[in-house]
């Protein structure tokens, strides 16, 4: 479960520790679910910068939420040629409070 509002991540009820981009980054892909995002894109509308960065900046970012996520919340699929999507939403619920 995220909470915008709250800046919080919970998985199976326990919180889960991220950082401020890695939030950013999950909020982001759960508020576009099954929608192929560039690298390009998640570095523009997440991090507010050009693709100055690199792509690997947000590929780090990806595995270190996947890592956290460990497969028990949704599932961040790689688009190769493209970059990323958020898979099986329902997995996690995001909420408004």
């Amino acid at each position: 479960m995220l909470r915008p509002s709250r800046r919080t991540a919970l998985l199976d009820g326990v919180a889960v520790t991220m950082t401020r981009r890695e939030y950013d980054l999950l909020l982001f892909l759960a508020r576009h679910p099954y929608q192929a995002l560039t690298r390009d894109q998640l570095l523009r509308d997440v991090w507010g910068y050009q693709a100055c960065l690199g792509g690997r900046t947000v590929d780090v970012h990806v595995r270190r939420i996947r890592q956290k996520l460990a497969g028990r919340g949704p599932v961040i699929t790689t688009v190769h040629g493209v970059g990323y999507r958020l898979d099986a939403p329902e997995r996690m619920r995001l909420t408004t409070d």
